[in-house]
């Protein structure tokens, strides 16, 4: 991938004088690399700043009078974020965008927005009308977003942080005319000739005249965000990323400095050193008593401090230890926004994540077999096991509103074949089934109340669904509002919940954690976030955690990185019980509880079959509790139904924080 340095020397050394950390410029992936990359005048926007650019193309060739000559500022599936509400209808308001065809005089040229079909996100295309002037080659063409000509006004380039937001100018000469695409069936055939606008491919780049980049960049630092290993070996070195985030949860790119470290009254000794490219840095201190331990970093700077998640301080090494991770998200391989490479180091080195996994969606039209060997290169590139570990995974995506849902598919191995939900391929859940069989994978269904794509949990394939998202951008999709969730889904279609999965006889531990199209993929919210997931793995390598996995050893929670762990009789969450050999576990369950929050505890619900049957109210932050179900498994056993064919009964952890934060540990199951 081709970069470019935004500054010269002396030009970056004076973005550095000033406390801003500027990224350096990259060729999206989804554009031609055979052509010129241009900068916005000024390079870069600040998040929910207003101003004006101006764009400045060279036309590499003549346009004919037939021709239809356009710049996408916004739209479709790859150029979602940035300067949305772009206008050319009143130049005395906001937002204004005007175009310029240069010579011995600036002669403005007539801006169209259009109304393109597909592209449902937003407009965002406007058609240039060259009037009776002639576009020859070398002409140049001038856009000047946020046009103030005798105002004040200027555009807003939106509230999301976006390195490398891109300007096409393009040309549409009919080749774009076909009926396939977003609303149509999903065929193969969309890779070929998507519909304009909405996805840029090599089959549309010789439309392509120009592009420009601009950045658009977090503000001042409103918050910091600290984030540690939730183990750590008493008088062993960790390390601990500190975040900056501006007002709209942005990475800020004003630099941390002053920086202080402390462990209640005491201020520690440590190594601050920066990130590379970013603003972030990684602090390296030592901690020698055992125990549950918070760290406060202090800036004093800019006036703000911040608690690290609790960190466990262990003598010895814990046989299982909690690894924090994201793995569903998605990049500009298909509607999201930022590079394979930003979203590895984003979760690595920005929030200080042990692994990762891309969930990119499988349709050709955005994963062509060229990115999805991108994909694989990537993966393998970052995968340093004991440091940061990585998995191949993809979005098997259909979207049809039949209860078939979406599901995402991970694989222990990389350079795995990516079986597609296209018609032609593996277009039914169970097409996907009978290819993966010989496959180490894992498949986890997700955002299962969403009614494009809800799931009816008909189809299923118990050899390799060994969980589901419960948690993500979409809310929780635990259980009904009123049987307990308090983040309660968009529009749910009630047959999605997990809690019906549960019912049904699914073995499925707790995944959190996805649905970021975003850059700020991974990165704390304040208002509704993405999620995380924790395994408990053995060692911080792809074998290891894969084990975790595997055996639902997997906490799911609505950001906060806390330990949560619990016990039926001694059986770990995820392990499927045999009354049978364990006869016990028919007359008594003892389900003892661990927990160290972010946050003082608002409630703890104990659900047994779908029902909390036992809430513990009001509690601090670290607390160990004990409950035992006296009641006799034969009275509270479910029926034998599908997917489970002898009576069975199922329990889980649910925590809620004052903060309203949330955390689920995956089931135990008794047969």
């Amino acid at each position: 991938m081709t970069e470019k340095n935004l500054c010269s020397d002396s030009s970056q050394k004076k973005c550095d004088d000033a406390g801003m950390c500027i990224p350096e410029f990259s060729i999206p992936l989804r554009l031609p690399g055979n052509i010129r990359m241009n900068l916005a005048d000024p390079p870069y926007a600040i998040a929910g700043t207003k101003g004006s650019w101006k764009l400045t193309f060279i036309l590499p060739r003549s346009i004919g009078k037939q021709e239809k000559l356009r710049l996408q500022a916004s739209g479709g599936r790859n150029n979602k974020v940035g300067f949305n509400s772009l206008q050319s209808d009143n130049p005395s308001e906001d937002n204004y965008i005007s175009c310029y065809l240069q010579g011995k005089e600036s002669t403005p040229l007539k801006l169209t927005e259009l109304d393109l079909p597909g592209q449902k996100v937003n407009k965002g295309t406007f058609e240039i009308d060259p009037g009776d002037n002639t576009l020859e080659k070398g002409a140049v063409l001038t856009f000047v977003m946020g046009d103030r000509g005798e105002t004040e006004k200027g555009a807003d380039p939106g509230n999301l942080w976006r390195l490398n937001k891109f300007f096409v100018l393009y040309v549409s000469d009919d080749k774009f005319e076909n009926d396939i695409g977003w609303e149509k069936d999903w065929g193969s055939k969309v890779a070929e000739k998507p519909l304009e606008g909405v996805y840029w491919t090599k089959a549309n780049h010789g439309q392509i005249l120009d592009y420009a980049l601009i950045h658009i960049l977090g503000g001042k630092v409103e918050r910091l965000c600290a984030y540690s290993p939730s183990e750590s070996i008493a008088g062993k070195p960790f390390e601990i990323t500190v975040t900056p985030q501006d007002q709209f949860d942005n990475l800020s790119m004003s630099g941390l400095r002053n920086l202080e470290v402390w462990l209640e009254e005491h201020k520690l000794n440590a190594k601050i050193g920066n990130v590379k490219n970013t603003p972030t840095v990684k602090i390296t201190v030592t901690l020698s008593e055992p125990g549950i331990h918070r760290i406060i970093i202090k800036d004093k700077n800019h006036n703000l401090a911040t608690n690290t998640n609790p960190i466990r301080i262990v003598s010895e090494k814990s046989a299982l230890v909690p690894y924090w991770g994201m793995i569903h998200g998605h990049s500009e391989i298909s509607d999201g926004s930022c590079t394979m490479d930003h979203y590895f180091r984003q979760f690595r080195d920005v929030c200080g994540m042990d692994f990762g996994a891309p969930g990119d969606h499988d349709h050709l039209a955005e994963t062509s077999d060229e990115f999805w060997r991108h994909t694989c290169e990537r993966v393998r590139k970052y995968n340093s096991p004991g440091h940061f570990v990585t998995f191949l995974g993809y979005e098997f995506a259909k979207w049809r509103k039949e209860g078939e849902g979406d599901r995402n598919v991970y694989y222990l191995e990389n350079g795995r074949p990516m079986y597609r939900s296209d018609f032609g391929h593996y277009p039914w859940p169970n097409d996907l089934f009978k290819a993966v069989a010989n496959e180490k994978c894992i498949i986890i269904p997700h955002h299962t109340t969403c009614s494009g794509s809800f799931c009816n949990w008909l189809d299923h394939d118990p050899e390799h669904e060994r969980l589901v998202e419960i948690f993500q951008t979409r809310g929780s999709q635990e259980c009904p509002e009123e049987e307990g969730n308090t983040i309660p889904p968009y529009n749910p279609n009630p047959a999605g919940y997990v809690s019906e999965a549960l019912k049904m006889g699914w073995r499925v531990g707790f995944t959190s954690g996805g649905d970021e199209h975003s850059y700020k993929v991974g990165m704390e919210k304040r208002e509704r976030s993405a999620g995380m997931m924790c395994v408990f793995a053995k060692e911080l390598t792809k074998k290891s955690l894969w084990e975790g996995m595997w055996n639902r050893r997997v906490v799911a929670t609505t950001g906060p990185r806390v330990i949560l762990d619990y016990k039926l009789n001694e059986f770990l969450m995820g392990t499927e019980i045999n009354s049978r050999q364990f006869p016990e576990v028919s007359r008594k369950r003892r389900i003892s509880i661990d927990y160290n929050g972010t946050s003082d505890v608002s409630k703890v619900d104990i659900i047994r079959n779908g029902e909390s049957v036992k809430t513990f109210n009001n509690l601090e932050k670290d607390f160990s509790l004990e409950w035992t179900d006296h009641q006799e498994l034969e009275d509270i056993n479910l029926p034998p139904v599908k997917y489970c064919e002898k009576p069975f009964t199922f329990y889980y952890i649910r925590v809620i924080q004052k903060d309203k934060h949330i955390a689920w540990a995956s089931p135990v199951w008794i047969d």
